[in-house]
């Protein structure tokens, strides 16, 4: 009936079936260049972060959870773009259980940070309390702590 309306080629299944894998192939792209930009973000942090004075285990724990995601993701969209491109099922379902498993992990994390709210709000005013402290000898915490203030107000 849509391909009446429309104008579409007669074999309309044809045609969704061709819209439904270039949608796919182009969600996996964009999920692939995420994935490399996230493992490139890592290592611009942990060089990048000696700049702003910060802790090892918190530099380590953003760079690994950064990398660790960002290769995951790069992992699981190169498996649906070859899914994708060579019609190959078990690639496909590879990537659509990846990522169920991703955003099933992703819940549970909100959920967990919801929940440890006030613990997670602590920390957060200890390290902002300890750069406040070297607020007046450093000129690199003072820009850090300056930016973040001007980005709260604005927010």
């Amino acid at each position: 009936m849509l391909c009446k309306y429309f104008r579409l080629p007669k074999n309309c299944t044809e045609f969704f079936y061709r819209l439904i894998r270039a949608s796919l192939y182009a969600f996996t792209f964009i999920l692939c260049i995420f994935g490399v930009c996230l493992v490139f973000f890592s290592f611009w942090y942990i060089y990048e972060g000696q700049n702003y004075h910060l802790d090892n285990s918190i530099k380590f724990s953003v760079f690994t959870g950064s990398f660790v995601i960002g290769f995951i993701l790069f992992c699981l969209s190169v498996c649906g773009l070859l899914g994708v491109l060579n019609e190959k099922t078990l690639l496909a379902k590879i990537f659509l259980f990846g990522i169920l498993l991703l955003m099933i992990i992703e819940l549970s994390l909100v959920f967990l940070i919801y929940s440890y709210k006030k613990e997670i709000m602590n920390h957060a005013n200890s390290i902002f309390r300890k750069f406040l402290v070297e607020y007046a000898d450093d000129d690199d915490v003072r820009s850090l702590v300056d930016s973040i203030q001007s980005d709260v107000i604005l927010i």
